[in-house]
């Protein structure tokens, strides 16, 4: 009987922790979402990793660098948002946003992301991004986005960018100017 107690004792203490790890993972939700999937050539969009978790949960999101795969690349790096949960003041959302582009064309794979938490690591979804090419009209012939822009430059410009050479120039002929004077008087009073 003893034996038995014990049995069952030990398999509902491992039920219980069992369930207990696979809700405490189950508090905390990751994802991955892009604004935009389809996007031109050398445009942007913004990738959105979103954690719904317990407010006392610590979640660690992926460090991402410049690039996230080969031909996908982070222009910057938004502050992440915090959103507290009205239902449950308890849950909170984090949201970090990214600035991606590419500049080639194609279906690209963004993979699934990995989360650290204290069940351990979850992965977000995959996901896919398109780009698309500019369609260049060959029938027609090459021409300016904007035709040259004509600057006409005064003397006074010239003037306005080198004021600095002009008075230096001015100065010295003033000290010249001086010099002379000082000693054409100097000469004349020995005579005297």
């Amino acid at each position: 009987m003893n034996k038995m107690f014990l049995k069952y004792t030990f398999r509902l203490l491992c039920t219980t922790l069992l369930y207990t790890g696979i809700a405490s993972a189950q508090s905390v939700k990751v994802e991955a979402s892009l604004q935009d999937f389809t996007i031109k050539i050398g445009d942007q969009t913004k990738l959105f990793l979103i954690v719904s978790q317990a407010a006392n949960e610590r979640v660690t999101f992926p460090k991402l660098q410049d690039t996230i795969t080969g031909p996908i690349q982070i222009v910057s790096t938004n502050k992440a948002d915090t959103v507290v949960d009205q239902q449950d003041k308890n849950r909170i959302t984090v949201t970090q946003g990214y600035t991606i582009t590419s500049f080639e064309a194609g279906i690209h794979n963004l993979p699934a992301f990995t989360f650290g938490t204290s069940a351990g690591a979850l992965r977000s979804n995959e996901l896919s991004l398109q780009v698309q090419t500019v369609k260049i009209d060959t029938s027609k012939a090459i021409y300016d986005i904007k035709q040259p822009i004509v600057v006409t430059y005064t003397f006074m410009d010239w003037v306005k960018d080198n004021w600095i050479w002009l008075l230096a120039v001015l100065w010295m002929i003033v000290l010249i100017g001086a010099s002379f004077i000082i000693c054409a008087t100097g000469q004349r009073q020995m005579r005297l």
